[in-house]
């Protein structure tokens, strides 16, 4: 079984229900206001052997089929390196969901 991954934004844990090189989608609890334009600028992804910082920016906020609510965020790495640190880790988790 592959274990839930979660993300830090301002200092909450948030499930993520997708992860990709260009965003994330992730879960909000219904008190959370996140508006489509935010910038997020510290997003921590909690990678195998290390934390990996970027920002981005809430393109959307909608409701799951099962209606909780979902918060998608394209990212803006601040360099190379963080895009290819990303990438190995999601062919790292992807290698062990279809071993």
């Amino acid at each position: 079984t592959v274990e839930s991954l979660t993300l830090t934004v301002g200092g909450r844990d948030f499930e993520i229900l997708d992860l990709g090189l260009g965003g994330v989608r992730f879960v909000l609890d219904k008190r959370d206001r996140f508006t489509i334009g935010d910038t997020l600028s510290e997003i921590i992804l909690p990678l195998s052997d290390k934390s990996l910082t970027v920002s981005g920016e809430v393109v959307h906020v909608s409701l799951g089929p099962d209606k909780t609510p979902q918060c998608g965020v394209r990212f803006d790495f601040g360099s190379d390196q963080d895009q290819q640190a990303l990438s190995a880790f999601i062919q790292g988790v992807m290698a062990t969901m279809f071993e």
